[in-house]
């Protein structure tokens, strides 16, 4: 007698086992509230009125430490993978400044990042939904150029409409 045991594979993995993955890019990508938009759109639009590509992402020790990441977005991955089901992810390639040499907080409490101080090593991609949009901005003086503060960007959330049953009238 021969025993065989049965494994509980879930369907999405056995979809993302067939191997047929197609890879699309984008400028733009709206996630959480934000709209990003790659530094590589950003620049075949000299004229934006704002820019979008600044992101920042929380990661936390096994010690319970937080550390920021902050980072410019390059280009925007969606993978799609084949089967059945419509499985889609999207990546953010970002070049990421240094966490250590590259991050600092000024007197005032502002954090600020060396823009010519990059992240070494091939950790470049992350899932669009977890990171956060910042703003840089460059200081006017000479003596500070080497730096950026940062700004954090506030999602543009829907605001919420009540319903007629919501309101209260009066007769007055």
């Amino acid at each position: 007698m021969q025993c065989t045991k049965v494994i509980d594979i879930h369907d999405d993995l056995v979809q993302l086992s067939y191997g047929k993955v197609s890879v699309r890019s984008y400028g733009r990508y709206d996630v959480n509230g934000f709209h990003f938009r790659s530094a590589k759109f950003e620049a075949s639009r000299p004229l934006a009125a704002t820019v979008n590509s600044g992101v920042m992402s929380r990661a936390i020790s096994a010690q319970g430490h937080e550390t920021n990441y902050y980072g410019i977005i390059q280009d925007i991955l969606e993978f799609s993978f084949a089967g059945n089901k419509k499985l889609k992810v999207v990546f953010f390639f970002c070049d990421w400044f240094d966490p250590v040499n590259g991050v600092r907080k000024n007197k005032y409490g502002m954090v600020e990042v060396k823009h010519n101080q990059r992240m070494r090593g091939h950790d470049h991609f992350i899932l669009a939904h977890q990171v956060e949009q910042v703003y840089y901005l460059s200081y006017p003086c000479e003596k500070l150029d080497a730096w950026w503060v940062v700004h954090k960007v506030n999602c543009r959330e829907r605001l919420f409409t009540p319903s007629v049953g919501g309101y209260e009238f009066n007769d007055d």
